[in-house]
């Protein structure tokens, strides 16, 4: 449940680099395994509610029948963030040095080299026009996160936060 919630605010947050070369096919595809950004969670069939208490009012979904791969690296979970019922980030999780190798290589292998991003953990970016890719593996734990996000909602999500802190602010 604390990964979910990190994942939710690094995606909410996001990261700035520039266009990557894939950045197209993230845009044509416009989600993940045909889930597309801005359909409602009615649309899937066979998800469960896991948290409707995420930044901004987000609801976390998981697909129990969720194949558990991502080319040759397997997956510890994905799940899926809604924002007034409009799907806006999808998390995929791994762990082990070796799964993480794994994911990379098919995220690049489908969406080419991604923009690294300085920090003490292997971190790429991937920015469309409609669609943000980061993959994050810390060093020293191994545990990863890959997050697609739609950029359009996921500001949408920014503002509703920044206006909740500024409501709260006397």
């Amino acid at each position: 449940m604390i990964r979910t919630l990190v994942a939710v605010m690094l995606l909410c947050l996001g990261a700035t680099a520039a266009l990557a070369g894939g950045a197209g096919k993230l845009d044509d595809q416009n989600g993940y395994r045909g889930i597309q950004f801005g359909s409602s969670p009615d649309s899937v069939e066979g998800f469960e509610l896991i948290s409707n208490r995420g930044a901004g009012g987000t609801a976390i979904y998981t697909l129990a029948s969720e194949p558990l791969e991502l080319g040759d690296a397997t997956l510890d979970g994905v799940t899926y963030g809604y924002f007034d019922d409009k799907l806006y980030f999808i998390a995929l999780f791994t762990s082990g040095r070796g799964n993480g190798i794994k994911a990379l290589a098919a995220l690049e292998e489908k969406y080419g080299k991604g923009t690294p991003v300085i920090s003490e953990a292997e971190e790429y970016i991937w920015r469309g026009r409609r669609v943000t890719l980061h993959f994050r593996e810390d060093s020293a734990t191994h545990m990863g996160m890959i997050g697609f996000t739609s950029v359009s909602l996921a500001a949408q999500v920014r503002a509703r936060i920044q206006s909740v802190a500024n409501q709260a602010t006397p």
